[in-house]
């Protein structure tokens, strides 16, 4: 894996679109064995991933370049297209994380809940809620400061060490609160950015596949029942909606 990862960085393709849009191709294989597309390749077989991932590459395979999303409508088999609005999804389960579905860039870059259930062992609503609309959408701070993630992801930027290094290599005097604010603010502009370019609340939802066919070896809580998604939309746009006014109006 660690060398098609390196091949698809040598040819400029983001791994995580990359991989995701293969594998698309391996699982649609493996339920067409009689009619595969590409070259055919499947899971396991690394030559033929390998050779896929190089004509990529070289653009002669336009299909891949598509992404999974348009490749899976293409194709008319879209519920096993590991996607939100579009952007695939990085290696985190989405059966352990539907704040994927609000992610306005990469889905662990701007929506910090990936750990929410699995680190933090948070199954119930109301934890889910406030993930998604107040604390974990903190990580994009880390992009407006150019600091990196790794930091202190599961605070935020909006903490004294932060604010005490703003004041002592810039003179800025800002509050944590201020900070936290300002990220809310930045994210909300990015949400709003994505329904003025026509994304419908509709297209904010996980994979069809993760409700029909979810990962049995996921030994965790269900958090991705058709029940507790549809109570985490309605919550979730009932706080975004109101704040979002103002932004689409500027």
């Amino acid at each position: 894996a660690a060398r098609l990862i390196q091949l698809g960085d040598n040819y400029g393709m983001d791994s995580i679109t990359l991989g995701v849009t293969v594998s698309y191709v391996l699982a649609y294989n493996e339920r067409h064995p009689a009619a595969p597309i590409l070259n055919g390749a499947t899971f396991g077989d690394y030559e033929k991933i390998r050779e896929l991932i190089i004509q990529a590459g070289e653009g002669k395979l336009p299909e891949i370049g598509k992404g999974s999303m348009r490749l899976s409508e293409q194709m008319g088999e879209s519920s096993y297209a590991y996607h939100v609005k579009g952007l695939e999804l990085p290696a985190y389960q989405p059966e352990t994380n539907p704040g994927y579905a609000w992610a306005i860039a990469g889905g662990h870059m701007s929506m910090g809940t990936y750990g929410l259930l699995t680190r933090e062992g948070k199954s119930d609503i109301e934890s889910w809620v406030k993930g998604i609309t107040e604390e974990k959408l903190q990580i994009v701070g880390f992009d407006m400061i150019g600091l990196c993630k790794f930091f202190d992801i599961a605070k935020g930027i909006g903490t004294e060490m932060v604010t005490s290094c703003l004041q002592s290599e810039f003179g800025l005097i800002v509050s944590e609160e201020e900070l936290k604010a300002a990220v809310k603010r930045a994210f909300l502009r990015g949400l709003a950015l994505e329904l003025k370019q026509g994304y419908t609340k509709a297209e904010f939802c996980l994979p069809q596949e993760v409700f029909d066919n979810p990962n049995h070896n996921i030994q965790l809580p269900c958090i991705t029942t058709s029940e507790f998604i549809a109570e985490l939309e309605i919550r979730v746009w009932e706080i975004f909606e109101p704040q979002l006014e103002n932004v689409l109006k500027d």
